[in-house]
């Protein structure tokens, strides 16, 4: 997968700007609402066991991986998302961490776009 993560912390970039490239494995297993990376420690917001397959937005050819949460003691909010394309293999993994309306001072975002290959079992 390709793209470019923005990491702030007290108003100043992480990292360096530009593009950047990401290989990881994905497992979904069949009969569960949620999946693991492994094989990467660039996305450990992904980590997270409170994104779930949004059933509504799912349909059988993409699946909607998605979690959207408001810290009530700090405000933090942090949306999480994973779409994968059952057919082609297409997926958008999403992040965003920002404390509302417009806290990007101390925020994380990324967008990275690619393809999953299945490998049989």
């Amino acid at each position: 997968m390709s793209g470019e993560a923005f990491h702030y912390q007290n108003g100043v970039r992480v990292e360096e700007p530009g593009e950047t490239t990401l290989r990881f494995n994905l497992l979904i297993e069949p009969w569960s609402d949620s999946y693991k990376i492994q094989g990467t420690s660039a996305l450990p917001e992904h980590q997270a066991k409170t994104i779930r397959l949004d059933y509504s937005r799912s349909n059988p050819v993409e699946a909607y991986y998605v979690s959207d949460t408001v810290d009530q003691g700090t405000g933090t909010r942090v949306v999480s998302s994973l779409v994968l394309n059952t057919v082609s293999g297409d997926t958008r993994i999403f992040q965003h961490t920002w404390i509302p309306p417009n806290g990007w001072e101390n925020s994380v975002q990324y967008n990275y776009i690619g393809n999953c290959k299945k490998v049989g079992l």
